[in-house]
């Protein structure tokens, strides 16, 4: 009979998730994307959109989907992660800490520590995460601490703004809004110098 499927063939569907910010948007999009020659016609766009954003940043898809792992450390906390009871309490300072710094602490913080130039290279990968989570409109700000010994702490200083300001003009020359911040902090002064403000006002920590 019409419409069913005998025992034993195979019968091919499509599952699709929609998400929208009403259940008649959801509804609207479900009927849109029900034939699945438009669904194949929407995949093959966002496909193509995708090749050339990472071209535009420079990123493999390899390390794409490195960042994609990164992020899901961002959403979702892994307990792993987390350091020691006796570590935490050492933190005295609260959301007040972050503030002196330009950070509100309202977003997640990806922080890295150098303290030599050869690390330069995973600043470097870091700052196309955090452009490459921009425009995935995951909010993240960037903490970049310079642990460099006193005598040279102002070349690898002056190496990390250069490398935030030519990760900036690639950005604002694809003219992608801005998500999150880039700081550069000296683990020996406070406060330090910011590469990139936050437009959030303070506000609790994360």
């Amino acid at each position: 009979m019409p419409g069913q499927t005998r025992p034993g063939r195979d019968c091919p569907r499509d599952l699709s998730t929609v998400v929208a910010e009403s259940r008649e948007q959801v509804l609207d999009l479900a009927d849109k994307y029900r034939e699945s020659a438009t669904y194949e016609r929407a995949a093959i766009l966002a496909w193509t959109q995708a090749q050339v954003q990472l071209h535009h940043l420079g990123i493999e898809p390899d390390e794409a989907h490195l960042f994609q792992l990164l992020a899901n450390r961002i959403l979702y906390s892994d307990p792993s992660l987390r350091p020691a009871a006796s570590l935490l309490a050492r933190n005295e300072r609260g959301a007040p800490g972050l503030w002196a710094h330009g950070i509100s602490g309202d977003l997640p913080i990806v922080l890295v520590r150098i303290d030599e130039a050869e690390d330069l290279d995973i600043v470097r990968q870091l700052l196309r995460a955090h452009e490459y989570w921009r425009l995935k409109l995951l909010d993240v700000d960037l903490v970049i601490l310079n642990e460099h010994g006193a005598t040279y702490a102002q070349d690898l200083h002056d190496s990390l703004e250069a490398l935030v300001r030519t990760s900036q003009s690639i950005l604002v020359h694809g003219g992608h809004p801005g998500h999150g911040g880039v700081y550069i902090l000296r683990a020996t002064s406070s406060p330090p110098r910011t590469a990139r403000s936050s437009r959030r006002p303070p506000g609790p920590s994360c």
